[in-house]
């Protein structure tokens, strides 16, 4: 799998300590390909979302199964790093040419920009909004460190968040303001957002859109992200990854030196919309 030696060589040449300032904990394949099983699509026409994609690697894994299943595709990632961004566009020229090869036709979209602020309008509802072109899928293994409040993401999502955020539950909202009906997401998070004040207005927000439908514990973090080679000592939380992933009814700055707690996976329905490779 292209993706798969992508992410490799990166990982190979990129020093643990930039990957931590950069809030960067990749997906190792294995995990890619069972977040992908989890975001089959429901139409022919498919348009996926990653954000966050380093070497774009769930979007590839996606792609693997849409032979058979999609006549036309549609991929809009983002990446701000500029070496991954060029690695996700290599790879994506890559799954595109395969996808050809079997009769699915592919167009893509590398956004450099940043996926926060680039988007963070469309968490508030608005006849401006109601145009804009939303999702089938989206993937993502969002980034993790926190922001200070007066960060421009922060602000830019204050209706939402308290206090100081997490990035990832961000990334997380946007998605899901982002989704189409009968679309899926699918991301790996941390459980913190399940309790506490700080996430207290984002589950508000995420669960009168969405609704779980799955949700996968790894049996352990170590062995599910033994790329990333995080030590034991780092993890401030007990437990597992999960991921987590949605389906849709409906339609830097300084970050804290503590690493993220564990993550994990899962698969949630969103619910109706108030009106208003190798």
């Amino acid at each position: 799998m292209f993706a798969a030696r992508a992410f490799a060589e990166y990982c190979a040449s990129a020093s643990m300590d930039e990957r931590r300032e950069l809030g960067q904990f990749f997906t190792p394949p294995e995990v890619a390909s069972f977040m992908a099983e989890l975001a089959l699509p429901v139409g022919r026409e498919v348009r996926i979302l990653e954000p966050g994609a380093g070497t774009a690697i769930l979007t590839a894994s996606v792609c693997e199964r849409l032979v058979g299943r999609a006549t036309t595709v549609h991929i809009d990632v983002y990446e701000m790093h500029p070496r991954l961004a060029a690695l996700s566009e290599q790879v994506l020229m890559h799954t595109a040419a395969w996808l050809a090869d079997h009769e699915v036709a592919c167009t893509f979209i590398v956004h450099r920009g940043d996926f926060v602020l680039e988007n963070a309008s469309f968490l508030q509802p608005s006849l401006f909004n109601e145009h804009r072109e939303r999702y089938d899928i989206a993937i993502a293994n969002p980034p993790y460190f926190k922001l200070l409040k007066d960060d421009r993401r922060a602000r830019a999502a204050a209706h939402i968040v308290h206090g100081q955020p997490n990035i990832y539950a961000i990334f997380m909202a946007i998605m899901a303001s982002l989704l189409r009906k009968d679309s899926v997401m699918v991301t790996i998070t941390p459980r913190s957002f399940t309790t506490g004040e700080y996430f207290r207005r984002f589950r508000e927000v995420l669960f009168a859109a969405v609704m779980p439908e799955a949700i996968h514990l790894f049996g352990s973090r170590k062995d599910a992200f033994r790329k990333d080679e995080i030590p034991a000592g780092e993890r401030h939380h007990e437990g597992a990854p999960h991921t987590r992933g949605i389906k849709s009814d409906d339609h830097h700055q300084r970050r804290s030196s503590r690493p993220p707690p564990p993550q994990q996976p899962q698969r949630l329905t969103p619910r109706r919309r108030r009106p208003g490779l190798p």
